[in-house]
């Protein structure tokens, strides 16, 4: 056991070992510039988009009185030939166009919006500044020996603190990595469950559909079943209008008779009534020139 031991201790490294000017200039000086550029890189898009998402939500305002001023609707640039409803020019006015540039100036401004807030440039910016700053100010400190790094371990120290700082880096993406697997988690939860909800829904819809075509398909054999007996009874009221007709064209004619008897009974009763009148009148003569004669 102790000549293990022994043997374990005095182990020599095959691999030569790294020294202070070789971490400097593969690992140290190679993250330095990384941050660096980095954060210069995210610092010039961040910049660019704040400035064209400023320039934008200020233009669209002024952009909207503008094209409801009458000198802007006045303005025609162009004609349209159009053949819908009939030959005729649309005219395309200086206040159409400010309208158009209006609503594409908000959907570009909605769109740098959300690039910004998706690939955070102010916060990798700033964060990758920091590290660089932190790094540099180590480098700094080693090169002039000062404190931690004063002692014979000095080399040791500095190391352990560079890499304790790259190592957070490493973390806060670990960090990201897990919030963004809980995010989709999260989202894919969410869609199943409106997949879920969407298909209860469908299946109510199919049951209550199917329900329906069952209480159409009852209604259509009920009308079925009472078609032949309405069919009979149209038949048979089909045959009573006949007779019920000619009973109405006998009592007509019947009726018919009677005034023309009681009109003719009418007429011979006034030729009886003047021939008795006339009767009377010449009988009174008759009577009137007897008593002449007798007077006379």
């Amino acid at each position: 056991m102790e000549t293990n031991n022994t043997t374990k201790k005095n182990e020599v490294r095959n691999i030569p070992l790294m020294d202070d000017t070789k971490y400097f200039t593969d690992r140290l000086e190679d993250q330095i510039n990384y941050y660096e550029s980095k954060a210069g890189k995210s610092k010039q898009k961040y910049m660019y988009y704040k400035r064209l998402e400023f320039a934008l939500a200020a233009s669209i305002p002024v952009v909207i009185g503008l094209s409801t001023m009458g000198v802007a609707e006045g303005t025609i640039l162009f004609n349209l030939h159009s053949e819908v409803g009939g030959p005729h020019n649309i005219h395309f006015t200086l206040s159409m166009l400010l309208q158009v540039f209006a609503a594409l100036a908000g959907v570009v401004l909605a769109f740098i919006n959300k690039i910004i807030e998706l690939d955070e440039y102010y916060k990798s910016w700033k964060e990758s500044r920091l590290t660089h700053e932190l790094l540099y100010h180590q480098k700094i400190l080693y090169l002039t020996k000062s404190e931690p790094y004063h002692q014979d371990d000095a080399f040791r120290i500095f190391v352990k603190t560079i890499e304790g700082i790259l190592n957070q880096e490493v973390q806060k993406w670990s960090v990201i990595k897990q919030e963004d697997n809980k995010m989709t988690k999260d989202a894919m939860s969410t869609v199943n469950d409106m997949f879920k909800k969407m298909s209860d829904k469908n299946s109510d819809i199919f049951t209550v559909s199917h329900t329906e075509t069952k209480v159409e398909e009852t209604k259509v054999e009920e009308k079925k079943e009472t078609k032949p007996e309405e069919k009979k009874e149209t038949k048979a009221e089909d045959k009573k209008l006949p007779e019920v007709k000619t009973a109405e064209v006998k009592t007509e004619q019947k009726t018919e008779d009677n005034t023309k008897k009681a009109e003719i009974l009418s007429a011979t009763d006034t030729e009886q009534q003047y021939l008795d009148a006339l009767k009377n009148q010449t009988n009174q003569t008759e009577e009137h020139a007897d008593d002449e004669e007798s007077l006379g």
